[in-house]
């Protein structure tokens, strides 16, 4: 297609300006002050046990706690459980097992959560 008033491009061929593999820059290996050594403090049996209590504690405490309060709020799943079965729950302290143990799974995953973000 042509416009007329316009000049015709001859085409040129591509230039590579990828240089082949073996002429590679690698100035990062020759840099000393780029190449920094990563050194991490010497760790021991006693620090590593700590660290596993410690993740453990976490754990517990944040699945009792929350187990508790799951507990706490038991009849306040009534409502989602008459949706849910379609009949209307009679009494709605009967639904405290059942909020004690969503707050026992919520609170191991949150402990677990805290305890890997406290051990980074």
């Amino acid at each position: 297609m042509t416009v007329p008033g316009s000049e015709i491009l001859e085409p040129t061929p591509a230039v590579d300006v990828v240089k082949p593999p073996e002429e590679l820059d690698e100035w990062w290996l020759d840099d000393e002050s780029v190449a920094l050594p990563i050194t991490r403090p010497p760790s021991s049996a006693a620090l590593d046990e700590d660290r596993v209590l410690k993740t453990a504690a976490i754990l517990i405490g944040t699945a009792v706690i929350c187990a508790f309060a799951g507990w706490l709020a038991g009849p306040l799943l009534a409502p989602a459980m008459e949706g849910i079965t379609g009949s209307p729950v009679q009494d709605t302290s009967d639904l405290r097992p059942m909020g004690s143990i969503l707050g026992f799974l919520s609170g191991l995953f949150i402990g677990a959560c805290i305890g890997w973000i406290s051990q980074a």
